[in-house]
């Protein structure tokens, strides 16, 4: 799926970020598309797509990749 993310990411970044398992299902209750990482506790968004959803939330997960790296925080590896 091509997607535009909202900043600059390498090839090798956007791969590592892809490792990660990513789950969205639908909410009843919110009217969107939650998506989460079981591999990265507490990265959860939401889109009005599942288009939109997968888009921000492979933005979450680089965003807590770098976050992670940027804090010196080990970053734990997908499961799969």
């Amino acid at each position: 799926m091509a997607t535009t993310l909202k900043f600059d990411v390498t090839p090798e970044e956007l791969s590592e970020a892809r490792r990660y398992l990513m789950e969205i299902a639908w909410s009843d209750e919110d009217d969107v598309f939650i998506v989460r990482f079981p591999d990265a506790p507490g990265v959860v968004t939401h889109g009005s797509s599942l288009t939109e959803a997968a888009a921000q939330g492979e933005d979450a997960i680089i965003t807590w990749l770098t976050a992670r790296r940027d804090g010196g925080l080990p970053v734990p590896p997908p499961r799969r």
